[in-house]
């Protein structure tokens, strides 16, 4: 069991690391190669993301067999980070985080590569209220967005990398669409 402060003025969002399928967990690093070979399975460090009052989306490395966890910034919002998701990046080549928060923002961050550093685009939807809650398709490739308009926002990456709103659910739009 690991105990830690994440966020010294307290936590609002966590999410796990992406899903890994067993097949997928191989690097062609020669550890990792002669670790398999000699029929020593190393599984995945575990990991969470963490959004909290101090502003911060954190990245949290937990090792086996070692009582603290490895702490890193991913970035800093304007307000309190209400919410963070990790995104299901089986098949891409990045890794990406979606955080929303009072500064009425959604980031959605990428990580390219093993040593990459985190960047992020923003994404400020019309209405200018403050952002609760993020949540990625199974897939990976849609982001909805939910805030105090009581609307949710699904999001899609367009192809220079820019996230538009591709469907806005509302209670209007449940009541056409029932009718």
């Amino acid at each position: 069991m690991h105990d830690f402060v994440a966020h010294k003025e307290g936590v609002n969002g966590l999410s796990w690391g992406p899903p890994t399928e067993p097949a997928l967990l191989s690097s062609s690093s020669d550890d990792l190669l002669s670790q398999k070979a000699s029929g020593k399975f190393q599984p995945p460090v575990k990991r969470l993301v963490s959004g909290g009052n101090d502003m911060k989306v954190q990245l949290w490395e937990l090792p086996e067999g070692q009582e603290e966890p490895k702490g890193q910034e991913i970035g800093v919002h304007g307000d309190w980070v209400r919410d963070v998701a990790w995104c299901n990046n089986i098949g891409l080549q990045h890794e990406m985080i979606a955080s929303c928060s009072e500064d009425k923002t959604a980031r959605v961050w990428k990580k390219n590569g093993e040593k990459g550093s985190w960047t992020f685009k923003e994404i400020k939807l019309e209405e200018d209220v403050p952002l609760w809650k993020v949540s990625w398709s199974h897939v990976g490739n849609m982001l909805a967005i939910s805030g105090g308009d009581n609307q949710v926002h699904v999001m899609s990456e367009d192809h220079s990398g820019n996230w538009e709103a591709v469907q806005v659910v509302n209670e209007q739009s449940i009541h056409e669409a029932s009718q």
